[in-house]
């Protein structure tokens, strides 16, 4: 599973930190990496022939059976030399923060399944869910250097820009769902389809490209960074998505903020505000109605959508008493709610009601402990790495922003969308832990003083 470490003088010219050359991979590495595209680019989804192939189950399967395999491996060799105990390449299934919270977090899963109101019904749904947490314990396994948390980290960003360009070119085509009295842009595939779940999409997607932008050397990564950011907030407004169009925001915040040059935070801004005068000049006054509903409180009040959302926290606070300790299972909350509250099939549309209502007591418990842990070490990790010299601890400590950002934009989120499939909530972390492991308790690619070197020449372009 381990591979010679990989310096960055003279490799590759994505990063200054880490070579990119795939020379010596394994292929269960491989097949992590078509997880990670297929799981953001959706291309299976709708296309037939992709889709045919069963690429996403069959990768996802191999990268499992290699994590249990080294799993029990490791737990039935307790003999194991001093030297292999301290391997930086051996599999780290617990080792990152808040992963035994997320375990117990899954565990209480499959006990709401067991104790589901309809089991039939809880048994996809929670399968489903586990294929998105599965990412976060293979990065303990597989992410063991810098040049492969990077290629990931692209692989990733590629399957982001994969999914914007698709759903774009397929609105200029003519897909598009008409609600509200206002023409809304949908996305690619099928999970995330619908206008809201898109443009959440988009925008999710944008911190992390956002970050890749600041911290590469490659020009051409810092100009598919920026048109992803300007392509992604005209797809927003286009989706005419209120909750959409609030995200963006926060997230360009974040953006501006997270930018180092002034000249370039100065340009963006001005590019920002002139395409959102030019998309604002070509809505409907439908869709201006639309976006001002925002800032008003009849919206709250007469909204259908606002209203079911609402009804959704009550709803799922009634059911959470009915079933208290794992709640009715996943799937289910429509399901229960039909039959036992108000005879209305709507979903929740709310994080905290989907959590507590499905998964009751345990699940809400054990996904609370998980985000409390992952951001206390985000925000440590940050206040260790800021500001030092090296490029690598730079871009660590810029990744900890991202996990954070991310985060309260899944929270924020959250209010209004039942989102806890999200993988971002699973998969950022995880990426986080194998940055900062990577130069504690694993061997780093490169000797301190070349790294220093690289951080002052990035510093200086």
């Amino acid at each position: 599973m381990s591979e010679a470490p990989a310096l960055p003088a003279g490799g590759g010219s994505w990063f200054s930190f880490a070579r990119m050359n795939v020379r010596g991979l394994p292929l269960v590495f491989w097949a992590f990496l078509l997880y990670l595209f297929l799981n953001t680019s959706y291309v299976d989804e709708e296309w037939a022939v992709v889709g045919a192939l069963r690429l996403r189950p069959l990768s996802g399967l191999l990268v499992l059976a290699i994590i249990l395999s080294q799993a029990a491996l490791k737990a039935l060799v307790p003999w194991r030399s001093r030297t292999a105990r301290e391997d930086p390449s051996g599999p780290a299934l617990l080792a990152a923060p808040g992963a035994w919270w997320l375990f117990l977090f899954l565990v209480a899963g499959f006990l709401s399944w067991v104790w589901a109101y309809d089991p039939s019904r809880s048994g996809t749904a929670q399968i489903e869910h586990a294929k998105q947490v599965l990412p976060f314990f293979a990065g303990g396994v597989l992410l063991t250097s810098r040049r492969r948390l990077m290629l990931a980290i692209l692989v990733l960003c590629a399957g982001y820009g994969v999914y914007l360009l698709r759903s774009f070119t397929e609105f200029l085509s003519g897909k598009h769902d008409f609600t509200m009295g206002v023409k809304r842009m949908l996305g690619a595939g099928t999970s995330y389809e619908d206008p809201n779940s898109f443009a959440a999409t988009v925008v999710f997607g944008l911190v992390l490209v956002v970050w890749a932008g600041i911290h590469t050397r490659s020009r051409a990564l810092r100009l598919c960074s920026v048109v992803y950011l300007l392509l992604g907030s005209a797809c927003v407004i286009f989706a005419r998505s209120r909750s959409g169009l609030v995200l963006l925001v926060l997230a360009l915040v974040w953006t501006f903020f997270s930018i180092p040059s002034r000249r370039i935070r100065a340009a963006l801004a001005v590019a920002v505000i002139a395409l959102g005068i030019a998309l604002a000049g070509a809505q409907t006054e439908a869709a201006m109605e639309r976006f001002a509903g925002i800032f008003s409180a009849e919206t709250y009040e007469r909204d259908a959508s606002t209203r079911g959302r609402i009804e959704g926290y009550v709803v799922s606070w009634q059911i959470f008493q009915q079933k208290p300790v794992f709640g009715v299972g996943q799937g289910n909350w429509g399901h229960y709610r039909a039959r036992h509250i108000d005879g209305n099939k709507h979903e929740p549309h709310t994080l905290g009601g989907q959590l507590i209502a499905t998964r009751g007591l345990a699940g809400g418990v054990t996904f609370l402990g998980f985000l409390l842990v992952s951001a206390a070490f985000a925000l440590r990790v940050r206040r260790e790495r800021r500001g030092t010299e090296s490029a690598w601890a730079r871009s660590v400590a810029g990744l900890a922003s991202v996990v954070l950002a991310t985060h309260v934009l899944l929270l924020v989120s959250g209010l209004a969308a039942h989102n806890l499939d999200r993988p971002q909530w699973y998969l950022l972390p995880a990426l986080l832990a194998a940055a900062a492991l990577s130069g504690e308790r694993r061997a780093p690619d490169a000797p301190p003083a070349r790294d220093r070197a690289a951080g002052t020449a990035s510093a200086g372009t």
